[in-house]
């Protein structure tokens, strides 16, 4: 208002065009959809004008065909991948508890003070300490190489020495061997 009383034309228009904008927008918004046949669904993007339900819902064709094609190929590459992994992960267990198991007899022949026989049936697939209670799974080849390999042992002596040993492990994965040193019966494994 002015001093006289009086309301300015400028500042009720520009009053009026901010508040106007609003409602000038919705109004917009509601000469469309009255222009608009009723059957018609709109959803409103953003600031855009009202675009048609159907242009935006659901995928295409290709999309879905895209989709389908990389699911595919995943189910195709993961399983021999997946099934190469148990393979690995089964040599290295059987090399570990081979590994623990001549290191034991190693220790159980120093700290006895007698000679202790780590004995093969590679026919079986068993090995241990005075019985065969060891287990090599069916998909590892094992190849023994000792001087009392006919025996399918290897010796441990009370001085920590031993009849020494190559023993391999192989299987689709890889392979691994396990080499006993005769002079200081140390337990290692080689590449």
């Amino acid at each position: 208002m002015s001093p006289t009383g009086k309301i300015s034309h400028n500042k009720s228009l520009s009053n009026a065009g901010r508040s106007g904008r609003s409602l000038g927008f919705a109004r917009t918004l509601a000469r469309v959809a009255a222009r608009r046949p009723a059957t018609h669904h709109f959803i409103f993007c953003g600031f855009a004008p009202p675009c048609r339900w159907a242009a935006r819902a659901g995928f295409t064709l290709i999309e879905l065909m895209v989709t389908l094609a990389l699911a595919g190929l995943m189910l195709a590459l993961v399983p021999p991948l997946l099934d190469k992994g148990g393979d690995r992960a089964r040599l290295l267990h059987d090399q570990r508890d081979l590994v623990s198991q001549l290191r034991l007899a190693r220790s159980e022949a120093i700290a006895g003070d007698r000679p202790v026989t780590l004995r093969f049936d590679l026919a079986k697939r068993l090995y241990g300490i005075e019985r065969l209670d060891q287990s090599i799974d069916s998909g590892i080849a094992v190849t023994l190489d000792t001087p009392l390999a006919e025996l399918g042992e290897i010796r441990f002596f009370a001085d920590g020495s031993t009849s020494g040993a190559v023993i391999g492990l192989a299987n689709r994965s890889g392979s691994a061997r396990v080499r006993v040193d005769w002079l200081t019966g140390s337990v290692e494994v080689v590449p």
